[in-house]
């Protein structure tokens, strides 16, 4: 049993022709590892692109909802202005 182990694991010669098989498979594989590298590189152009549109899209929402609360705080002054003033007029308060 070790002879045959030894035999199986002897270094043989290539069979002819295998040296050329597998250089008309080297640029086969290398387009496959380029197609997966363009791809990878796609994932990750869309994954950053599209985390960098949902950040300004956040970030538009936050200053719109702040513009609206400021909007609101002036329009609530103008309404006690105006609230202050005819309060006064009926009561017959003059300045």
């Amino acid at each position: 049993m070790e002879q045959e182990l030894r035999d199986a694991l002897r270094r043989k010669s290539a069979p002819p022709g295998f040296a050329e098989r597998v250089q008309t498979r080297l640029p086969e594989r290398r387009s496959f590892t380029a197609r997966w590298a363009v791809a990878a590189a796609l994932t990750v152009v869309t994954v950053s692109g599209t985390y960098t549109w949902r950040e300004r899209e956040h970030r538009r929402g936050e200053e719109a909802a702040q513009q609206t609360m400021e909007a609101l705080r002036i329009a609530s002054q103008k309404v006690n202005v105006a609230r202050h003033h005819i309060h006064k007029t009926r009561s017959g308060v003059t300045e």
